[in-house]
Formats: C-alpha cells, structure tokens, sequence
C-alpha cells in the first residue's frame, strides 16, 4: 500500500461572484481539509496505491493553476478523453477549478464519436491518453485541438507549470 502525502493549503480562489462555500474551489479546500484521509483507492494486482484528501486537492490546484497559466478562459470548453482513473479525477477537478467547462467523454468512444463532441461542445483543448492519440491525433491535429497527454506526468507534453501528480 502507497500513501500519498498530506500537508497543503488551498491555492485557488473561487471565480467572482461565487461564494467558495458552493464551487469547485470550496470543495477542493474542503477536501483538502481532511488531510490525509483516503481520497481514492486504487486497487491493482500489485496491491492498492491510496491517494490523499490533500494530495488530490494540491494535484487539481496545481494543474488548475498550470491551465490558468496556459489562459484557460472561464467557460473555455475542455475536453477528457481517458479511462476512469485518479488522473481523470484530478484533470476533471482542475478543469472545472480553472473555470473551465468539462467536456466528458467516454474513453471506449471512437473517432466519429470523438470528433461530434468536439464539434458540439467547441472544445480546442483535449485532455488524453497516447493511446488515444495514435488513432485520433491526426484528426485532432486537422481541428486545431491542442492535447496534453494525461499518462505523460514524468515528461512529455504534460502542463507547463508541472504535472501535479505525485
């Protein structure tokens, strides 16, 4: 079993407007408030790794603040294309602290698929997986679709301020 660590203050302000009692900025500070409290379980055949209330809201805080950087704009659609994981949990969290809106789309959809949500939603911005981008990238390239890959934590063209996952 791997802990991830604890000790974090929340670092991202709610939009204005927005009481922090009732937004994503408010229950990232909630969440990170119970320290190290099991935030998700992960079950593998390796065992179980658990990530922490405050390693959850630090990961979705400091990718947040990386989107910011980047100039996510408030309501700027953005699109997550993965499997269900921590990471889909953190990008999601981040995107929405951002003040982003999540695009959500299911990681078994195929490239029509894929590129009907993207037309629908307006989203310029894809979170995905390598994976993903073997079969899709040219499709996303022709669309003008930036993508950051969320299994490229350890390099690649993960978020510039740094990846956020321990």
């Amino acid at each position: 079993t791997e802990t991830k660590d604890a000790g974090h203050a929340s670092a991202i302000t709610p939009q204005p407007g927005m009481s922090s009692d009732w937004n994503v900025a408010g229950l990232l500070a909630s969440v990170a408030q119970r320290g190290d409290r099991p935030a998700v379980i992960l079950p593998s055949l390796a065992g179980r790794t658990t990530w922490s209330c405050a390693t959850l809201a630090r990961g979705a805080e400091t990718l947040a603040r990386g989107l910011l950087g980047m100039g996510v704009q408030r309501t700027q659609p953005i699109a997550l294309w993965a499997p269900n994981s921590p990471d889909w949990i953190i990008v999601a969290l981040a995107i929405m602290a951002a003040g982003g809106v999540l695009v959500a789309i299911d990681d078994l959809s195929d490239d029509a698929q894929l590129a009907a949500a993207l037309e629908a939603s307006g989203a310029r911005l894809i979170f995905t997986t390598s994976h993903h981008l073997a079969s899709a990238g040219d499709m996303l390239r022709a669309r003008g679709v930036a993508t950051i890959r969320v299994d490229a934590r350890n390099g690649g063209d993960a978020v510039q301020s740094g990846w956020p996952m321990p």
